[in-house]
Protein backbone atom coordinates (compact mmCIF):
# COMPACT_ATOMS: atom_id res chain seq x y z
CA UNK A 1 0.00 0.00 0.00
CA UNK A 2 2.72 2.38 0.92
CA UNK A 3 4.62 1.69 -2.15
CA UNK A 4 1.66 2.12 -4.65
CA UNK A 5 0.76 5.87 -2.78
CA UNK A 6 4.84 6.72 -3.79
CA UNK A 7 4.20 5.66 -7.11
CA UNK A 8 0.91 7.58 -7.52
CA UNK A 9 2.38 10.70 -5.47
CA UNK A 10 5.44 10.27 -8.04
CA UNK A 11 3.67 9.54 -11.32
CA UNK A 12 1.45 13.01 -10.43
CA UNK A 13 4.71 15.44 -9.99
CA UNK A 14 5.57 13.91 -13.11
CA UNK A 15 1.96 14.66 -15.26
CA UNK A 16 2.42 18.04 -13.54
CA UNK A 17 5.93 18.96 -14.25
CA UNK A 18 5.28 17.62 -18.36
CA UNK A 19 2.32 19.62 -18.27
CA UNK A 20 3.88 22.60 -17.01
CA UNK A 21 6.46 22.06 -19.40
CA UNK A 22 4.00 21.91 -22.53
CA UNK A 23 2.59 24.74 -21.61
CA UNK A 24 6.15 26.42 -21.50
CA UNK A 25 6.89 24.70 -25.12
CA UNK A 26 3.32 25.73 -26.00
CA UNK A 27 4.00 29.69 -25.11
CA UNK A 28 7.35 29.81 -26.93
CA UNK A 29 5.79 28.37 -30.19
CA UNK A 30 3.52 31.47 -29.84
CA UNK A 31 6.92 33.77 -28.42
CA UNK A 32 9.01 32.28 -32.11
CA UNK A 33 5.58 33.14 -34.13
CA UNK A 34 5.59 36.69 -32.75
CA UNK A 35 9.41 37.17 -33.55
CA UNK A 36 9.27 35.86 -36.57
CA UNK A 37 6.81 38.05 -37.73
CA UNK A 38 8.24 41.47 -35.86
CA UNK A 39 11.71 40.47 -37.83
CA UNK A 40 10.15 39.93 -41.05
CA UNK A 41 8.51 43.22 -40.88
CA UNK A 42 11.44 44.80 -39.72
CA UNK A 43 13.06 42.95 -42.39
CA UNK A 44 11.17 44.60 -45.01
CA UNK A 45 11.49 47.97 -43.79
CA UNK A 46 15.03 47.27 -44.08
CA UNK A 47 15.17 46.01 -47.63
CA UNK A 48 12.75 48.76 -48.73
CA UNK A 49 14.71 51.21 -47.60
CA UNK A 50 17.94 49.56 -49.03
CA UNK A 51 15.63 49.56 -52.71
CA UNK A 52 15.16 53.30 -52.16
CA UNK A 53 18.47 53.99 -51.82
CA UNK A 54 18.91 52.88 -55.61
CA UNK A 55 16.29 55.08 -56.27
CA UNK A 56 17.60 57.97 -54.72
CA UNK A 57 21.12 57.36 -56.79
CA UNK A 58 19.26 57.71 -60.42
CA UNK A 59 16.83 60.63 -58.91
CA UNK A 60 20.06 62.77 -58.12
CA UNK A 61 21.77 61.95 -61.71
CA UNK A 62 18.24 62.52 -63.25
CA UNK A 63 17.21 66.23 -61.44
CA UNK A 64 21.24 67.23 -62.13
CA UNK A 65 21.54 66.39 -65.37
CA UNK A 66 18.00 68.53 -65.95
CA UNK A 67 19.06 71.83 -64.67
CA UNK A 68 20.40 73.89 -67.66
CA UNK A 69 23.84 74.98 -67.14
CA UNK A 70 23.04 78.54 -68.85
CA UNK A 71 19.82 79.39 -66.47
CA UNK A 72 20.94 78.44 -63.15
CA UNK A 73 19.41 80.82 -61.50
CA UNK A 74 15.78 80.30 -63.42
CA UNK A 75 13.12 79.40 -61.04
CA UNK A 76 12.99 75.97 -62.61
CA UNK A 77 16.96 75.04 -61.79
CA UNK A 78 16.07 76.30 -58.22
CA UNK A 79 13.44 74.02 -57.97
CA UNK A 80 15.59 71.05 -60.00
CA UNK A 81 18.07 72.05 -57.43
CA UNK A 82 15.67 71.65 -54.22
CA UNK A 83 14.69 68.29 -55.20
CA UNK A 84 18.36 67.24 -55.91
CA UNK A 85 19.26 68.23 -52.07
CA UNK A 86 15.98 66.72 -50.58
CA UNK A 87 17.16 63.37 -52.83
CA UNK A 88 21.12 63.48 -51.65
CA UNK A 89 19.93 64.54 -47.46
CA UNK A 90 17.09 61.42 -47.76
CA UNK A 91 19.74 59.28 -48.85
CA UNK A 92 23.31 60.31 -46.51
CA UNK A 93 20.76 59.97 -43.47
CA UNK A 94 19.39 56.74 -44.50
CA UNK A 95 23.26 55.21 -45.50
CA UNK A 96 23.94 57.11 -41.39
CA UNK A 97 20.86 55.34 -39.89
CA UNK A 98 22.18 51.77 -41.80
CA UNK A 99 25.38 52.28 -40.66
CA UNK A 100 24.38 53.90 -36.97
CA UNK A 101 21.19 52.98 -36.39
CA UNK A 102 18.46 55.74 -35.78
CA UNK A 103 15.24 57.39 -37.06
CA UNK A 104 14.46 58.12 -41.01
CA UNK A 105 11.64 58.53 -42.71
CA UNK A 106 9.70 55.51 -44.74
CA UNK A 107 8.41 56.16 -47.83
CA UNK A 108 5.16 57.49 -46.58
CA UNK A 109 7.64 59.75 -45.09
CA UNK A 110 6.67 58.95 -41.47
CA UNK A 111 9.52 58.69 -39.12
CA UNK A 112 10.49 55.18 -38.38
CA UNK A 113 13.62 53.70 -36.07
CA UNK A 114 15.83 51.20 -37.02
CA UNK A 115 18.81 48.88 -35.88
CA UNK A 116 22.46 49.47 -36.99
CA UNK A 117 23.19 46.82 -39.69
CA UNK A 118 25.73 44.53 -38.25
CA UNK A 119 26.58 42.27 -41.32
CA UNK A 120 30.13 42.90 -42.07
CA UNK A 121 29.90 42.81 -45.92
CA UNK A 122 27.02 45.07 -45.73
CA UNK A 123 28.84 47.69 -43.44
CA UNK A 124 31.91 47.54 -46.08
CA UNK A 125 29.51 48.85 -48.42
CA UNK A 126 28.29 51.87 -46.30
CA UNK A 127 31.65 53.09 -45.31
CA UNK A 128 32.26 52.81 -48.65
CA UNK A 129 28.92 54.45 -49.82
CA UNK A 130 29.33 56.91 -47.40
CA UNK A 131 32.96 58.30 -47.99
CA UNK A 132 31.70 58.64 -51.89
CA UNK A 133 28.68 60.49 -50.99
CA UNK A 134 30.56 63.08 -48.72
CA UNK A 135 32.20 64.07 -52.03
CA UNK A 136 29.30 66.17 -52.80
CA UNK A 137 29.28 67.74 -49.02
CA UNK A 138 31.47 70.35 -49.73
CA UNK A 139 29.42 71.64 -52.77
CA UNK A 140 26.04 71.35 -51.72
CA UNK A 141 26.99 73.39 -48.71
CA UNK A 142 28.53 75.80 -51.07
CA UNK A 143 25.46 76.12 -53.51
CA UNK A 144 23.45 76.61 -50.42
CA UNK A 145 25.13 79.57 -48.81
CA UNK A 146 26.14 81.12 -52.04
CA UNK A 147 23.56 79.49 -54.87
CA UNK A 148 24.10 77.85 -57.80
CA UNK A 149 26.51 78.45 -60.31
CA UNK A 150 27.43 77.10 -64.21
CA UNK A 151 30.93 75.64 -62.44
CA UNK A 152 29.39 74.41 -59.53
CA UNK A 153 26.90 72.76 -61.35
CA UNK A 154 29.50 71.43 -63.66
CA UNK A 155 31.41 69.87 -60.63
CA UNK A 156 28.59 68.71 -59.14
CA UNK A 157 27.60 66.50 -62.55
CA UNK A 158 31.56 65.37 -62.77
CA UNK A 159 31.30 64.07 -59.49
CA UNK A 160 27.80 61.93 -60.19
CA UNK A 161 29.29 60.50 -63.31
CA UNK A 162 32.13 58.93 -61.65
CA UNK A 163 30.14 57.68 -58.94
CA UNK A 164 26.85 57.42 -60.00
CA UNK A 165 27.52 53.69 -61.57
CA UNK A 166 29.86 52.55 -58.36
CA UNK A 167 27.08 53.63 -56.22
CA UNK A 168 24.31 52.23 -58.19
CA UNK A 169 25.92 48.94 -58.03
CA UNK A 170 26.93 49.23 -54.09
CA UNK A 171 22.95 49.85 -53.47
CA UNK A 172 22.07 46.83 -55.83
CA UNK A 173 24.33 44.77 -53.45
CA UNK A 174 23.55 46.27 -50.00
CA UNK A 175 19.71 45.41 -50.90
CA UNK A 176 20.53 41.69 -51.66
CA UNK A 177 23.06 41.30 -48.89
CA UNK A 178 19.88 42.07 -46.97
CA UNK A 179 17.61 39.96 -48.65
CA UNK A 180 19.73 37.27 -48.02
CA UNK A 181 20.26 37.39 -44.55
CA UNK A 182 16.83 37.85 -44.06
CA UNK A 183 15.94 34.64 -45.24
CA UNK A 184 18.85 33.12 -42.84
CA UNK A 185 17.37 34.68 -40.22
CA UNK A 186 13.69 33.50 -40.95
CA UNK A 187 15.19 29.69 -41.89
CA UNK A 188 16.98 29.93 -38.37
CA UNK A 189 14.25 31.19 -36.21
CA UNK A 190 11.92 28.16 -38.13
CA UNK A 191 14.34 25.95 -37.15
CA UNK A 192 14.81 26.67 -33.65
CA UNK A 193 10.80 26.61 -33.66
CA UNK A 194 11.05 23.29 -35.19
CA UNK A 195 13.05 22.25 -32.28
CA UNK A 196 10.95 23.54 -29.84
CA UNK A 197 7.93 22.14 -31.48
CA UNK A 198 9.54 18.61 -31.54
CA UNK A 199 10.41 19.13 -27.73
CA UNK A 200 7.04 19.85 -27.32
CA UNK A 201 5.56 17.24 -29.08
CA UNK A 202 8.10 14.46 -27.23
CA UNK A 203 6.82 16.14 -23.93
CA UNK A 204 2.86 15.73 -24.69
CA UNK A 205 3.21 12.15 -25.81
CA UNK A 206 5.50 11.73 -22.16
CA UNK A 207 2.16 13.41 -20.96
CA UNK A 208 0.04 10.58 -22.78
CA UNK A 209 2.26 8.16 -21.58
CA UNK A 210 1.70 9.19 -17.46
CA UNK A 211 -1.87 9.31 -18.29
CA UNK A 212 -2.81 6.27 -19.58
CA UNK A 213 -0.74 4.97 -16.55
CA UNK A 214 -2.46 6.56 -13.65
CA UNK A 215 -5.57 6.72 -15.91
CA UNK A 216 -6.86 3.53 -12.98
CA UNK A 217 -6.01 5.85 -10.11
CA UNK A 218 -7.69 8.83 -10.66
CA UNK A 219 -10.45 9.93 -13.15
CA UNK A 220 -9.60 13.94 -12.55
CA UNK A 221 -6.32 13.29 -14.87
CA UNK A 222 -8.68 12.54 -18.15
CA UNK A 223 -10.37 16.32 -17.04
CA UNK A 224 -6.94 17.75 -17.31
CA UNK A 225 -5.09 16.03 -19.88
CA UNK A 226 -8.52 16.59 -21.91
CA UNK A 227 -8.09 20.64 -20.94
CA UNK A 228 -4.88 20.66 -21.75
CA UNK A 229 -5.46 19.48 -25.19
CA UNK A 230 -8.47 21.18 -25.89
CA UNK A 231 -6.71 24.74 -24.43
CA UNK A 232 -4.36 24.53 -26.94
CA UNK A 233 -3.93 27.31 -29.60
CA UNK A 234 -3.77 25.58 -32.53
CA UNK A 235 -5.63 22.99 -34.36
CA UNK A 236 -4.18 19.10 -32.87
CA UNK A 237 -5.75 15.98 -34.47
CA UNK A 238 -4.48 12.55 -33.79
CA UNK A 239 -4.51 9.79 -36.54
CA UNK A 240 -4.47 5.99 -36.49
CA UNK A 241 -2.08 3.93 -38.19
CA UNK A 242 -4.21 3.94 -40.72
CA UNK A 243 -4.31 7.73 -41.27
CA UNK A 244 -7.87 8.12 -39.75
CA UNK A 245 -8.78 10.37 -36.79
CA UNK A 246 -8.37 9.46 -33.73
CA UNK A 247 -9.35 12.17 -31.30
CA UNK A 248 -9.14 16.12 -32.04
CA UNK A 249 -9.03 19.36 -29.85
CA UNK A 250 -11.96 22.56 -30.23
CA UNK A 251 -9.74 24.24 -32.19
CA UNK A 252 -9.56 22.15 -34.75
CA UNK A 253 -13.42 21.39 -34.79
CA UNK A 254 -13.71 24.81 -35.02
CA UNK A 255 -11.01 25.80 -37.80
CA UNK A 256 -12.34 23.30 -40.07
CA UNK A 257 -16.15 23.59 -39.50
CA UNK A 258 -16.84 19.67 -38.48
CA UNK A 259 -18.21 18.65 -35.00
CA UNK A 260 -15.83 16.32 -33.28
CA UNK A 261 -17.77 13.15 -34.20
CA UNK A 262 -17.82 13.81 -37.78
CA UNK A 263 -14.44 14.19 -38.06
CA UNK A 264 -13.77 11.09 -35.97
CA UNK A 265 -12.45 8.25 -38.34
CA UNK A 266 -12.36 10.84 -41.06
CA UNK A 267 -9.40 10.41 -44.02
CA UNK A 268 -6.25 12.54 -43.75
CA UNK A 269 -6.13 12.85 -47.51
CA UNK A 270 -9.86 14.54 -47.04
CA UNK A 271 -8.48 17.15 -44.79
CA UNK A 272 -4.71 17.87 -45.78
CA UNK A 273 -3.77 18.69 -49.19
CA UNK A 274 0.05 17.83 -49.16
CA UNK A 275 2.54 20.29 -51.25
CA UNK A 276 -0.48 22.02 -52.30
CA UNK A 277 1.15 25.29 -52.13
CA UNK A 278 2.99 27.28 -54.50
CA UNK A 279 6.06 27.00 -52.40
CA UNK A 280 5.27 23.04 -51.23
CA UNK A 281 3.49 24.23 -48.37
CA UNK A 282 0.25 22.17 -47.06
CA UNK A 283 -3.28 23.22 -47.78
CA UNK A 284 -6.33 22.53 -45.56
CA UNK A 285 -10.04 21.46 -46.56
CA UNK A 286 -12.57 22.95 -44.87
CA UNK A 287 -16.21 21.28 -44.88
CA UNK A 288 -17.39 23.96 -47.14
CA UNK A 289 -14.41 22.99 -49.53
CA UNK A 290 -12.25 26.12 -49.08
CA UNK A 291 -8.43 25.42 -49.53
CA UNK A 292 -6.20 27.68 -46.09
CA UNK A 293 -2.95 27.58 -46.25
CA UNK A 294 -1.23 25.97 -43.59
CA UNK A 295 1.70 24.90 -41.59
CA UNK A 296 1.26 21.04 -39.98
CA UNK A 297 3.82 19.74 -37.61
CA UNK A 298 3.97 15.98 -37.49
CA UNK A 299 5.57 13.69 -34.58
CA UNK A 300 5.11 9.65 -34.34
CA UNK A 301 4.15 8.32 -31.48
CA UNK A 302 4.23 4.42 -30.49
CA UNK A 303 1.68 3.92 -28.15
CA UNK A 304 0.79 0.01 -27.10
CA UNK A 305 2.31 -1.04 -30.25
CA UNK A 306 0.39 0.85 -32.37
CA UNK A 307 2.24 4.00 -34.18
CA UNK A 308 -0.07 7.14 -34.05
CA UNK A 309 0.08 10.69 -35.84
CA UNK A 310 0.17 13.68 -34.36
CA UNK A 311 -0.30 16.41 -36.08
CA UNK A 312 -0.40 20.65 -35.12
CA UNK A 313 -1.84 22.55 -38.06
CA UNK A 314 -1.76 26.67 -37.94
CA UNK A 315 -3.21 28.85 -40.10
CA UNK A 316 -0.74 31.33 -42.19
CA UNK A 317 -2.87 31.77 -45.00
CA UNK A 318 -3.23 35.60 -43.75
CA UNK A 319 0.44 35.61 -43.62
CA UNK A 320 0.90 33.97 -47.02
CA UNK A 321 -1.58 36.55 -48.55
CA UNK A 322 0.86 39.70 -46.75
CA UNK A 323 4.19 38.43 -47.28
CA UNK A 324 3.33 37.41 -51.39
CA UNK A 325 1.49 40.23 -52.67
CA UNK A 326 2.00 43.80 -52.97
CA UNK A 327 -0.94 45.44 -50.71
CA UNK A 328 -1.49 48.63 -53.28
CA UNK A 329 -1.66 46.72 -56.84
CA UNK A 330 -2.61 43.51 -54.97
CA UNK A 331 0.01 41.92 -57.84
CA UNK A 332 2.72 39.82 -56.29
CA UNK A 333 5.73 41.36 -54.45
CA UNK A 334 9.63 40.92 -54.22
CA UNK A 335 8.93 37.59 -51.87
CA UNK A 336 7.06 36.06 -54.05
CA UNK A 337 9.61 36.75 -56.98
CA UNK A 338 12.15 35.37 -54.72
CA UNK A 339 10.29 32.04 -54.01
CA UNK A 340 9.33 32.17 -58.40
CA UNK A 341 12.53 32.50 -58.73
CA UNK A 342 14.26 29.97 -57.17
CA UNK A 343 11.73 27.17 -58.43
CA UNK A 344 11.77 28.41 -61.64
CA UNK A 345 15.44 28.47 -61.30
CA UNK A 346 15.37 24.39 -59.77
CA UNK A 347 13.32 23.50 -62.95
CA UNK A 348 15.08 24.98 -65.38
CA UNK A 349 18.16 22.67 -64.07
CA UNK A 350 16.08 19.70 -63.17
CA UNK A 351 14.11 19.80 -66.54
CA UNK A 352 16.07 21.95 -68.96
CA UNK A 353 13.86 25.11 -70.67
CA UNK A 354 14.79 28.93 -70.74
CA UNK A 355 12.51 31.88 -69.39
CA UNK A 356 13.08 35.72 -69.38
CA UNK A 357 13.36 38.09 -66.72
CA UNK A 358 11.70 41.53 -67.75
CA UNK A 359 12.44 44.85 -65.66
CA UNK A 360 10.05 47.56 -66.15
CA UNK A 361 10.48 51.00 -65.11
CA UNK A 362 7.70 54.04 -65.74
CA UNK A 363 9.52 57.16 -66.55
CA UNK A 364 9.13 60.37 -65.04
CA UNK A 365 6.55 58.98 -62.71
CA UNK A 366 7.51 60.82 -59.64
CA UNK A 367 6.32 63.72 -61.75
CA UNK A 368 2.32 62.63 -61.20
CA UNK A 369 3.20 62.39 -57.46
CA UNK A 370 4.56 66.03 -57.59
CA UNK A 371 2.19 67.88 -59.82
CA UNK A 372 -0.72 65.65 -58.72
CA UNK A 373 -0.27 64.03 -55.55
CA UNK A 374 0.15 60.79 -54.26
CA UNK A 375 -3.23 59.43 -54.55
CA UNK A 376 -2.70 60.11 -58.23
CA UNK A 377 0.06 58.06 -58.35
CA UNK A 378 -1.13 55.00 -56.57
CA UNK A 379 -4.10 54.94 -58.80
CA UNK A 380 -1.31 54.93 -62.14
CA UNK A 381 0.41 51.93 -60.48
CA UNK A 382 -2.71 49.79 -59.84
CA UNK A 383 -4.24 50.99 -63.33
CA UNK A 384 -0.40 50.08 -65.05
CA UNK A 385 -0.68 46.59 -62.91
CA UNK A 386 -4.08 45.86 -63.79
CA UNK A 387 -3.01 46.63 -67.95
CA UNK A 388 -0.33 44.15 -67.02
CA UNK A 389 -3.03 41.44 -65.75
CA UNK A 390 -5.07 41.90 -68.69
CA UNK A 391 -2.41 42.26 -71.70
CA UNK A 392 -0.07 39.34 -70.77
CA UNK A 393 -0.66 35.61 -70.54
CA UNK A 394 -1.97 33.49 -67.23
CA UNK A 395 2.00 31.94 -67.99
CA UNK A 396 3.37 34.74 -67.47
CA UNK A 397 4.48 35.94 -63.99
CA UNK A 398 3.98 39.15 -62.72
CA UNK A 399 5.23 41.18 -59.57
CA UNK A 400 5.77 44.73 -58.22
CA UNK A 401 9.67 44.99 -57.37
CA UNK A 402 9.03 48.49 -55.72
CA UNK A 403 8.47 51.84 -55.96
CA UNK A 404 6.97 52.17 -60.24
CA UNK A 405 9.15 49.02 -61.01
CA UNK A 406 7.55 46.14 -61.66
CA UNK A 407 8.95 42.64 -62.87
CA UNK A 408 7.72 39.62 -65.48
CA UNK A 409 8.93 35.98 -65.85
CA UNK A 410 8.26 34.87 -69.25
CA UNK A 411 8.93 31.35 -70.08
CA UNK A 412 10.44 30.75 -73.71
CA UNK A 413 11.31 28.46 -76.56
CA UNK A 414 13.67 27.30 -78.54
CA UNK A 415 13.92 31.13 -79.90
CA UNK A 416 13.21 34.55 -78.71
CA UNK A 417 10.04 35.23 -80.50
CA UNK A 418 7.84 35.36 -76.66
CA UNK A 419 10.24 38.97 -76.23
CA UNK A 420 9.05 40.42 -78.92
CA UNK A 421 5.78 39.78 -78.26
CA UNK A 422 5.61 41.01 -74.62
CA UNK A 423 7.77 44.31 -76.17
CA UNK A 424 4.66 44.76 -78.56
CA UNK A 425 2.19 44.18 -76.17
CA UNK A 426 3.44 46.88 -73.56
CA UNK A 427 4.42 49.03 -76.48
CA UNK A 428 0.11 48.91 -77.59
CA UNK A 429 -0.55 49.15 -73.69
CA UNK A 430 1.42 52.25 -73.25
CA UNK A 431 -0.57 53.70 -76.44
CA UNK A 432 -3.46 54.62 -73.81
CA UNK A 433 -3.52 57.47 -71.58
CA UNK A 434 -3.91 56.86 -67.58
CA UNK A 435 -6.89 58.73 -66.65
CA UNK A 436 -6.15 60.60 -62.90
CA UNK A 437 -9.56 62.25 -62.97
CA UNK A 438 -12.51 62.56 -65.31
CA UNK A 439 -10.56 66.04 -66.81
CA UNK A 440 -6.66 64.16 -66.43
CA UNK A 441 -5.41 62.00 -68.13
CA UNK A 442 -1.70 61.70 -69.11
CA UNK A 443 0.32 59.61 -70.80
CA UNK A 444 3.70 57.71 -69.70
CA UNK A 445 6.74 55.97 -71.11
CA UNK A 446 8.47 52.73 -70.27
CA UNK A 447 11.71 51.69 -70.29
CA UNK A 448 12.59 47.99 -70.25
CA UNK A 449 15.61 45.46 -70.08
CA UNK A 450 15.36 41.93 -70.45
CA UNK A 451 18.16 39.13 -69.13
CA UNK A 452 17.29 35.06 -70.24
CA UNK A 453 17.89 32.55 -67.70
CA UNK A 454 20.20 30.33 -68.02
CA UNK A 455 21.70 31.87 -71.59
CA UNK A 456 22.99 35.39 -69.71
CA UNK A 457 23.73 33.72 -66.37
CA UNK A 458 22.41 31.25 -64.14
CA UNK A 459 22.31 33.13 -61.13
CA UNK A 460 19.24 34.67 -60.31
CA UNK A 461 20.26 37.62 -58.23
CA UNK A 462 22.59 38.38 -61.06
CA UNK A 463 19.73 37.78 -63.54
CA UNK A 464 17.91 40.86 -61.83
CA UNK A 465 20.77 43.03 -62.10
CA UNK A 466 21.90 42.10 -65.41
CA UNK A 467 17.86 42.68 -66.45
CA UNK A 468 17.82 46.13 -64.08
CA UNK A 469 20.98 47.01 -66.13
CA UNK A 470 19.39 46.60 -69.44
CA UNK A 471 16.59 48.93 -68.36
CA UNK A 472 18.88 51.80 -67.07
CA UNK A 473 20.29 51.55 -70.62
CA UNK A 474 17.70 51.83 -72.36
CA UNK A 475 16.27 54.65 -70.16
CA UNK A 476 19.64 56.93 -70.76
CA UNK A 477 19.84 55.81 -74.62
CA UNK A 478 22.97 54.97 -74.08
CA UNK A 479 23.31 51.12 -75.64
CA UNK A 480 20.11 50.41 -78.05
CA UNK A 481 20.87 46.42 -77.33
CA UNK A 482 17.10 45.82 -76.17
CA UNK A 483 14.23 45.97 -78.89
CA UNK A 484 11.75 47.62 -76.97
CA UNK A 485 12.15 51.21 -77.47
CA UNK A 486 10.75 53.89 -75.29
CA UNK A 487 7.22 55.21 -76.05
CA UNK A 488 6.83 58.84 -77.09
Amino acid sequence: MVSYEVGSRSTGWLLAISIALFLILDLSLLGLNFRITKEVSEDALVINLAGRQRMLTQRMSKVAFQIDPEQVSSPESKVLMTRFHDAYWLFTKTLDAFYYGGEIRDAELNTVTINRINIPEARDILFHARKLSLHLAPLIKTITDKGLTGTSLAKVKKILVSTDEEMLGMMNRLTVIVEKNSKQKTRTLRMIQLVTFCLALLNFAEIIRLFRKIHNQSKDMVSILDALFQSTNAALIVFSADQRVLMSNQFACHFLGYSARELKNMNRNALLLEGSGKDGSEKCLTIDGKEIDVEVNERTVIHKGNKLSVLTIMDISTHVERERNDPLTGIQNRHALSLALDIKSEQVQTIGGRFACFFLDLDNFKVINDQYGHEAGDNVLKCFAGRLKHTLRDSDLIYRFGGDEFIILVDLTADNKSIDSIFQKLDSMMRQPFSLSSLISVRLSLSAGVAVYPDDTTDTDELLNMADRSMYRTKNGTKKEIVYQQIS
